[in-house]
């Protein structure tokens, strides 16, 4: 099946696929426009809806957030880019969206669940979310779901950490699909294993509870894991962290999901709006390949009954079809449709 054909698959089941237009253009909305497929009755059947790239900030207290200000260390969190994120608040405030704002998910603590208490003073996510805005274009819903201090081993299926984390993705798919909002891709962003090199875990267990933890997020939905691999250890105890760091390595040398590779280089392999203009080029390919002053005459031949053929009409000499219009009759015709 060609690409035509498959964008247009619907029309044997008493659907279609057709885009906004003005002017007899299609129609461009701000950010990519978004084809869905609806019953004929229902009229227009194309929509705009707002692209985001949903984020779980996931792990322990560096991506939980204990950024504090003070004479050493002056710099605050830098200014949230105007559109680049928000935050949906799954436990505190369900029902919107907010700018993304530090301390990023200090109110998302849920009894029995990930809870933090008042731990939260500061976080990674608005640099983050900036330079993410920055390189991919599109915003940011974050999701927060981190805890200081755990390990691993507390983030393994049906314990109440993930679970927690599986649900508060869950209420966001929900609430982002009924508010007219399109996700794009469900990623995640981890940063833990710390609290792993203090318990002295070999590196080889961590890897192993590690991709329990992420095989567990992508039978949810979550498309692509964002690393960020921990330091060496910087206070004055003997803690060696390299062997969690060497395990973090190579889970990122060997989970590689081959179809993402080079996605963001590549962004017109999934850009709707970018196959909306191959597709209208391909349906002005049949007229360009009959245009001109015996027009009437080759559409005719093409898509008429041969009936209708030996009736000349002025509306068949000067109204000439719209190349959907063209289209769809030469695939009924070739069809045998009536």
């Amino acid at each position: 099946m060609d690409l035509l054909d498959s964008l247009t698959a619907g029309d044997r089941s008493g659907l279609f696929v057709r885009f906004f237009k003005e002017d007899g253009r299609l129609f461009s909305c701000s950010g990519p426009v978004h084809i869905v497929i609806m019953k004929k009755k229902s009229g227009v059947a194309a929509m705009c809806k707002k692209d985001v790239d949903l984020f779980l900030f996931m792990g322990q207290s560096n991506m939980a957030g204990r950024g504090i200000v003070n004479d050493l260390h002056p710099e605050g969190a830098p200014a949230l880019i105007a559109g680049a994120g928000y935050e949906y608040r799954a436990v505190s405030s369900p029902g919107r969206l907010y700018p993304i704002a530090e301390p990023f998910g200090r109110l998302e603590n849920r009894a029995g669940g990930i809870d933090d208490g008042d731990m939260k003073t500061g976080s990674m996510v608005t640099a983050f979310v900036n330079a993410y805005y920055e390189a991919a274009g599109v915003p940011v819903v974050g999701v927060s779901a981190s805890k200081g201090g755990s390990r691993i081993d507390f983030w393994q299926p049906g314990g109440s950490f993930l679970t927690d984390a599986i649900d508060r993705m869950r209420d966001a798919c929900r609430f982002l699909d009924a508010n007219d909002y399109r996700i794009r891709h469900r990623l995640m962003l981890w940063c833990q294993g710390e609290s792993d090199g203090d318990a002295a875990k070999p590196g080889s267990q961590y890897q192993r509870e590690f991709t329990c933890m992420l095989d567990a997020m992508l039978h949810e939905g979550i498309e692509r894991c964002f690393l960020i691999r921990i330091g060496q250890y910087n206070g004055t105890g003997s803690q060696d962290y390299r062997g969690i760091m060497a395990a973090q390595d190579a889970i990122a040398e060997t989970n590689r999901h081959d179809k993402w590779q080079g996605f963001y280089a590549n962004e017109c392999l999934a850009d709707v709006k970018q196959s909306a203009w191959v597709l209208a080029g391909y349906m002005s390919y049949v007229r360009n390949l009959g245009e001109g002053p015996d027009y009437h005459e080759w559409q005719r031949e093409l898509t008429y009954s041969e009936e209708n053929r030996r009736v000349m009409l002025i509306l068949m000499t000067e109204n000439h079809l719209p190349d959907e219009e063209i289209y769809r009759l030469m695939k009924r015709t070739r069809s045998g449709q009536s």
